[in-house]
């Protein structure tokens, strides 16, 4: 019982508090924005068309599909063991924090501090933060594409066949791991950077905990770039801000979309890096998932698959030296 009663908590917390990613705040905003912008984008805009929006957005062939079952098991499972590993992070966090302000001071000295104000300070720190997290982001994302063991992990994610806000939860505990500490490592550092550039530890503006700028991502678009709403920025604003269409193109089992649009909120990491794919007005996207797809819907196999292949892609690794080595003697 007391196992179900804490189970219950991390699910309240996780879903009813405004700062939470998962609240059911964050996706009842994510629903009102996407029907808006369907709705604006349409000739005729009376009920009728209204409700045909929403129709189509709750379609059960979506929210009921196999893919999406195992998307809603993934968050079961993931809140779970998540706390554990976001606390190993925060640990970090703090200790890279604390290391690379105090090596900073000793190898440069102390510098003059400057004249900011307390707010300006930290609207500088919240945001500095939230682009340290997005790198971050852009990094670990770009090297599970390219590194081979990394990618068997990562591909838990891409074997979704149907997109919805949920399917940002399905993530393997390994891929987790990597990415909540090298995330401790960027905005640790960045918010030492900070401390010792403003001389005072100016505080980031968070709501429950959470930053101020990556919830409104997550309100306004996050949520909406694991949907099929095919919903474009256009013009510069698609260099600047990665849109859901352009995070569907990275889902898409078009060869030509493969290893693209790696940002989260950003696309101009992608910009930078030769990576971005400017989505068109007209949808571009017609399936998404995987062309060699071995998990099978199934919350074991997601979890276990990713090890062998692992373990098989080093064996294979391993077999030629061996091999070399009997050769030699």
């Amino acid at each position: 019982m007391e196992l179900l009663a804490t189970f219950a908590r991390a699910l309240g917390s996780y879903f009813l508090q405004v700062g939470s990613m998962a609240s059911v705040y964050s996706f009842g905003v994510a629903f009102g924005v996407a029907v808006l912008y369907l709705f604006l984008r349409r000739r005729r805009r009376n009920l009728r068309m209204l409700a045909v929006i929403v129709r189509k957005l709750c379609a059960p062939g979506i929210w009921l599909s196999r893919s999406s079952r195992l998307d809603v098991a993934m968050l079961l499972f993931n809140v779970l063991i998540f706390p554990v590993i976001f606390l190993g992070a925060v640990l970090s966090y703090d200790a890279i924090a604390g290391g690379v302000f105090g090596w900073l001071g000793q190898t440069f000295g102390v510098l003059p501090a400057p004249r900011v104000p307390g707010w300006l300070a930290g609207v500088l720190i919240t945001l500095t933060l939230f682009v340290a997290y997005e790198f971050a982001y852009w990094v670990d994302h770009y090297l599970s594409h390219k590194v081979p063991w990394l990618w068997e992990f990562h591909r838990v994610h891409h074997s979704a066949t149907v997109l919805t806000p949920l399917t940002n939860w399905r993530m393997h505990p390994v891929d987790a791991v990597l990415f909540f500490n090298l995330i401790a490592v960027m905005t640790g550092s960045t918010q030492a950077v900070m401390h010792y550039v403003l001389g005072v530890p100016a505080a980031p503006y968070l709501i429950q905990g959470e930053n101020l700028f990556f919830l409104a991502y997550i309100y306004l678009y996050g949520h909406l770039q694991h949907s099929h709403v095919w919903m474009t920025f256009g013009g510069r604003w698609s260099r600047l801000l990665m849109s859901p269409a352009a995070h569907q193109i990275h889902h898409s089992t078009n060869p030509k979309h493969f290893d693209k649009n790696f940002g989260g909120a950003f696309a101009f990491w992608d910009w930078m890096f030769g990576t971005l794919h400017v989505p068109h007005d007209k949808r571009e996207v017609h399936e998404v998932g995987l062309t060699d797809d071995q998990m099978r819907d199934s919350l074991f196999v997601s979890l276990i698959h990713p090890v062998h292949a692992v373990v098989d892609r080093t064996a294979r690794a391993l077999t030629p030296r061996v091999e070399s080595k009997r050769e030699a003697d």
